[in-house]
């Protein structure tokens, strides 16, 4: 178990030596990060209610047309009793 943590020249501290420079390479991408004002946030929120909103009204649109559609072209009733 512990051949597992060593490298091929021995060094049992490749494993720390890695992590440590994961760790100091993920902290500088981060730190190139454009984030997001809280107006552009609220914003964008904003856009994905209303984009969802209409895709519903959308779908239950066509769901409703569909329905009556083919309610007057079969002889019995789809929905409910």
């Amino acid at each position: 178990m512990a051949s597992s943590l060593t490298s091929s020249s021995g060094q049992s501290s490749s494993l720390v030596a890695r992590a440590t420079t994961f760790w100091a390479g993920l902290q500088a991408e981060f730190k190139k990060i454009i984030w997001p004002t809280p107006m552009q946030i609220v914003g964008q929120t904003i856009v994905v209610v209303i984009v969802v909103t209409l895709m519903t009204l959308l779908l239950w649109g066509l769901d409703t047309f569909w329905r009556f559609g083919i309610a007057l072209i079969t002889p019995h009733r789809l929905m409910g009793s």
